[in-house]
């Protein structure tokens, strides 16, 4: 089987997409497919513990499984306890992949549905070279 080359969305986030987000995400992003942490990773996004002296040990799992599965040009959809967001954004090396938080989305739809000039798409989504 020949994998797609479109991009793909990776979930870090704290809840599941309904099924409109998916839709429109597909829509809006040109991406194929969605990707979330198995079970035991998702926990430990959602439910950073507050006494943790050392959050990049907690995440490294983490970082370990989206070097596994991340691609260049994949988009990750972050969404989390603050921390762990500037952990996961300063921590491992995520050149080639665009980072979106969820205000993000809703500037690009925004862009996107007020006319042709786009220049505000680079403020949307965060493209690391």
């Amino acid at each position: 089987m020949i994998e797609s080359t479109r991009p793909r969305l990776i979930l870090l986030f704290n809840h599941s997409l309904t099924p409109f987000q998916e839709t429109d995400a597909r829509g809006f992003l040109g991406i194929d497919r969605i990707v979330v942490p198995h079970d035991e990773l998702q926990r430990r996004w959602s439910q950073v513990p507050p006494e943790i002296d050392e959050l990049t040990t907690w995440l490294t799992p983490l970082f370990a499984w989206l070097a596994q599965v991340a691609r260049l040009g994949d988009y990750v959809l972050i969404q989390g306890e603050f921390g762990a967001v500037f952990h996961l954004k300063t921590g491992p090396d995520l050149r080639g992949l665009r980072l979106i938080h969820p205000h993000h989305l809703l500037n690009l739809h925004l862009h996107l549905k007020t006319g042709p000039d786009l220049r505000g798409l680079r403020l949307s989504v965060t493209h690391l070279p």
